[in-house]
């Protein structure tokens, strides 16, 4: 990360900087080229030429004063050479321009480095610092909405274990009463009532405890090659029948790639699930179609039945342990359908959601399946 930083801010240290020096460059090199061009333009060449021979020609006229003529030609000589040799590194002058634009392009930029190092390094460490105080803060909530969800499922198995076990303690506490102020006929009835009544409550209470073991105890999937074309229409013909006259399942995909690897049993009571969910919903009046097809890298199920739409507000909830929509949980319906549907998928390596109906009416959930 602290890599990627810095290469970013060089990059725009540098995008800043080599501009200007190439802009520093070009006027330094355009005012040398000026200054040449003046030079030339006003002839001091020549103007220097004419002076030296006006000098022979008063050293040839006056002799008495050639000693002081010939300082004044070695001045001027001087001077000529001065500019020939100023305009004999004209190039030079060029080259010494450009290796002082590299040099200092070459300085920007190293500083420019270490610059953005240093600020990347402090970025890093900075969004690391904030990354730690992000993750202790979800492992946090994660772990008091663990344990608010843990308070939850007590609350509703005291509720619900309350319900069966009340008439078990009450007929406990009432036999001795009852076996002295009943005749032994109608005592012998009592009886065979409160074995009924007590039954039907351990039936609850075992229905109750099964459904959490289901859900406590889900294997990791078992994946085989299989195909899945058969394993629908085996599910099709199993279930079409099971939840009475008004129901009716049916299977309308017909795919040319349907074999990979995934667990039956467990895919299997995931839709078992959607559809018991979906005719429980509907009080059995519904029909639920069953669609398949390949994506790039899924197998996608789409399951959908015509009974009563699931409003927005309860689709952020709906795969929440002990959530129902219509039924009030109680020992045969503990909100957990959904819940045992949604982690098989997720076991898989895929997912499960509700997704919008393509009609008005009824619910359809997608499966999705990797390859």
């Amino acid at each position: 990360m602290i890599r990627s930083i810095w290469l970013s801010i060089a990059a725009l240290l540098a995008l800043a900087v080599i501009p200007l020096t190439f802009m520093q460059f070009k006027l330094q090199r355009e005012t040398v080229v000026l200054l040449y061009d003046i030079m030339e333009k006003t002839s001091v060449h020549s103007i220097v030429d004419q002076y030296l021979d006006q000098l022979k020609e008063d050293a040839r006229k006056s002799p008495e004063k050639e000693q002081e003529l010939k300082l004044k030609f070695a001045d001027a000589a001087h001077i000529k050479q001065k500019f020939e040799e100023f305009l004999l590194v004209k190039d030079s002058i060029g080259q010494d321009l450009q290796w002082q634009a590299a040099v200092l392009t070459g300085l920007v930029l190293g500083m420019a480095l270490l610059i953005s190092f240093f600020i990347s390094r402090s970025i890093v460490k900075k969004y690391e610092r904030l990354a730690k105080e992000r993750d202790k803060a979800l492992a946090k909530e994660n772990e008091i909405s663990s344990l608010q969800k843990w308070q939850n499922t007590a609350r509703m198995l005291v509720h619900e274990l309350r319900a069966p076990i009340t008439p078990i303690k009450l007929i406990a506490s009432d036999v001795s009463t009852k076996f002295d102020e009943l005749e032994s006929q109608n005592f012998r009835t009592y009886l065979q009532q409160a074995q009924d009544l007590v039954l039907t409550q351990i039936t609850t209470i075992e229905s109750m405890i099964n459904t959490f073991t289901e859900f406590g105890k889900l294997q990791a999937p078992q994946k085989v090659p299989f195909s899945l074309q058969k394993f629908l229409d085996n599910f099709v013909t199993l279930y079409q029948h099971s939840f009475g006259p008004d129901f009716s399942l049916q299977y309308l995909s017909r795919l040319s790639k349907d074999n990979f690897s995934f667990d039956p049993k467990l895919i299997s009571d995931l839709l078992f699930n959607l559809i018991k969910n979906a005719s429980e919903a509907n009080n059995g009046k519904t029909s639920v179609s069953i669609t398949a097809k390949n994506q790039a890298h899924n197998m996608v199920i789409l399951v959908h039945n015509t009974g009563k739409k699931i409003s927005g507000e309860f689709k952020s909830r709906l795969f929440e342990p002990h959530f129902s929509l219509d039924k009030p949980l109680d020992g045969h319906n503990m909100g957990l359908g959904l819940t045992i549907a949604k982690k098989i998928a997720l076991d898989h390596g895929g997912n499960l959601t509700l997704v919008d109906s393509r009609d008005s009416s009824g619910a359809t959930f997608c499966l999705e399946l990797p390859y």
